[in-house]
């Protein structure tokens, strides 16, 4: 205990060369910092919440893709054409609200008939694809390779038609 008693009288008489040391840089501008990392925070968080999502392609588009991952597709005749035939209903579906997926060809087609959303050009591209699958699933008819290229080719002139009349009602 004398010890201490000394000590603090040894250093009572040491005065400190360059004063009192003041609050440290950090220490004065904390509030800054905290700002910046709430603001990071904050920004990061609206950016995810009010990020733009990608648009969905439209039903052509998605239509056209599918044709094409079919083209060289080793699929046998039958299944290449009811996936033709499927394809072109779901995008006539998507596109124009026709059920096309729970009729048969000919009330399909007599329904088509009466739209008068669709095109002549359409309903007759239409009924050749649609007639043409028909025979291939049902018929159990072989296509030879330029039937089978024909039924891509009037698929994708009819759906490359239909891309182009929207591309030209959009501008």
């Amino acid at each position: 205990m004398k010890f201490l008693i000394l000590a603090q009288i040894a250093f009572e008489e040491i005065s400190e060369p360059f004063g009192t040391i003041g609050a440290s840089y950090l220490e004065r501008n904390w509030i800054w910092f905290v700002s910046l990392v709430v603001g990071v925070l904050l920004g990061s968080v609206l950016k995810k919440i009010f990020k733009s999502k990608p648009k969905a392609l439209p039903p052509v588009k998605v239509a056209l893709q599918a044709l094409n991952a079919l083209k060289n597709s080793e699929l046998s005749d039958s299944v290449f054409a009811e996936a033709v035939s499927e394809l072109i209903r779901i995008y006539l579906e998507n596109q124009y609200s026709l059920p096309a997926l729970e009729r048969t060809t000919p009330e399909f087609l007599a329904l088509a008939a009466d739209s008068e959303a669709l095109g002549e050009e359409l309903k007759d591209g239409l009924k050749k694809i649609l007639e043409f699958s028909d025979m291939a699933k049902f018929a159990k008819y072989a296509f030879n390779k330029n039937e089978r290229e024909e039924l891509f080719n009037l698929s994708f002139v009819l759906l490359n038609g239909e891309l182009e009349l929207q591309n030209k009602t959009q501008s």
